[in-house]
């Protein structure tokens, strides 16, 4: 299973759309026979994200994301779940639904929360600014990223934080207002990427 999964994320990179969902069947179908719900729910939201990097319709993009979620719920994996809508987000975002793509990472940030997984909050805060970067929605991604940069000094998740500093560095620098301060977030990034 995950070796098929494996060579469909490579076609997915590569933007080979069509082999990559060939793989993702052939792996999906082993999962099914196999029982192994778990590789089930990881594959369907790789079909949803190769839909979405193809520019297939908002249906076709988040069925299979529908249906991980079914199972998500079904066996009980709130991380899991997580996940599942933190890429449901991702998808989202790719096909320009970014008020849906916040949805989905707003509820992944309200299970993360019920759970005290600090660490999928923090890094859901990072991707909803991430779309509000795209979005062009700067004073909300602003906002976001220091939510995250708040949150993440009173854990060790460095990478996070970094991200969330290069993130806000970049709003800043776009937001045009504070260069100085953007610089700084930036380069402090860099510090903490390099740790």
């Amino acid at each position: 299973i995950q070796s098929l999964s494996y060579l469909g994320e490579i076609y997915m990179r590569l933007q080979k759309y069509d082999k990559a969902l060939q793989y993702f069947e052939k792996a999906l179908q082993t999962a099914i026979k196999c029982g192994y719900r778990k590789s089930e729910i990881t594959i369907l939201t790789k079909i949803g994200r190769t839909h979405a990097l193809e520019g297939k319709h908002l249906g076709e993009v988040v069925k299979p994301f529908d249906k991980a979620l079914f199972f998500t719920r079904e066996i009980l994996d709130k991380n899991l779940e997580i996940t599942v809508l933190n890429n449901l987000g991702d998808a989202l975002k790719d096909i320009g639904q970014y008020e849906a793509a916040e949805e989905a990472y707003n509820s992944a940030k309200e299970v993360a929360q019920k759970i005290g997984n600090k660490r999928a909050v923090l890094i859901t805060l990072n991707k909803k600014a991430e779309a509000y970067l795209i979005a062009e929605q700067l004073e909300e991604a602003i906002q976001t990223f220091k939510h995250a940069l708040e949150l993440a000094q009173s854990t060790d998740a460095k990478s996070i934080y970094a991200r969330a500093q290069a993130g806000l560095g970049v709003a800043l620098r776009l937001k045009g207002e504070d260069m100085e301060l953007a610089r700084t977030y930036l380069e402090q990034s860099l510090t903490h990427f390099q740790e």
